[in-house]
């Protein structure tokens, strides 16, 4: 699943910090209105909203930011490649180049980055998950040039990865495999299509968007797919993408 630039200014993902006496809260992306049409940027604040810095600063597309869990390093996608950089946004070093796209970067507890690439796929607009090392080594594919996979969610103990694909069925349902791409489980079957998972911070639960009441609300799940329950209704709005609260 390759996500549509938003406008302007979003928060994308929280950290502690980015070393010893910081007190840095979000990175997000953003584009000034004066830039070229392409150019948008990493930035980082506090949060209260001061101490705003770019990270990046050079002209291409700087979007997607993932903060690692010690606060260390960020993930991020420049021009469909899949880069890392510390906090500071020092270091900048590709993680992975190469003819495909790279999106929705997401960091193990124990350091490690999951993320969609369509390296090997058939067409653009489909491909499948990856695992790499922070240090670049250990690319794994999690899947095969046949599947189409959505962005990643590890689970906090790092022992599966939630994610949405189209394994087996037309639209995109909700699964979860082993960290090796081993073990695949499919939670939902949505006749209309189900994405975007994200993990309780104790792993029992997993937040997610569905079409399959007509319109696009956010449900909520036990992580083995039972007890799947409606928690927004909202007919005159689109609700996507949800995430639990650090």
């Amino acid at each position: 699943m390759i996500k549509r630039l938003a406008p302007l200014l979003i928060l994308l993902a929280c950290g502690e910090g980015t070393g010893p006496g910081e007190s840095l809260a979000f990175v997000f992306m953003s584009k000034s209105s004066g830039t070229v049409p392409d150019e948008w940027d990493v930035y980082v604040m506090s949060s209260d909203g001061t101490r705003v810095r770019n990270l990046t600063q050079h002209v291409a597309i700087n979007h997607e930011p993932a903060w690692s869990p010690d606060g260390g390093k960020i993930a991020f996608i420049s021009n469909n490649d899949l880069y890392l950089m510390n906090a500071d946004g020092s270091a900048i070093t590709p993680l992975v180049a190469d003819s495909g796209i790279a999106a929705d970067p997401s960091w193990s507890p124990d350091g490690r980055v999951a993320f969609f690439s369509t390296r090997g796929a058939s067409s653009r607009i489909s491909g499948h998950l990856f695992v790499i090392n922070a240090n670049g080594t250990g690319l794994t594919s999690l899947g095969d040039s046949t599947t189409q996979d959505g962005p990643p969610a590890w689970s906090p103990d790092g022992t599966k990865i939630a994610f949405s694909s189209r394994r087996e069925t037309t639209h995109s349902q909700i699964w979860i495999m082993n960290p090796d791409g081993s073990a695949p489980v499919r939670l939902t079957n949505d006749s209309t299509g189900a994405g975007s998972p994200s993990w309780s911070h104790d792993g029992t639960k997993i937040v997610f968007e569905s079409n399959r009441a007509g319109n696009v609300e956010i449900y909520e799940m036990n992580a083995d797919g039972s007890n799947q329950t409606r928690l927004t209704y909202r007919p005159t709005s689109i609700d996507i993408r949800p995430r639990w609260r650090p």
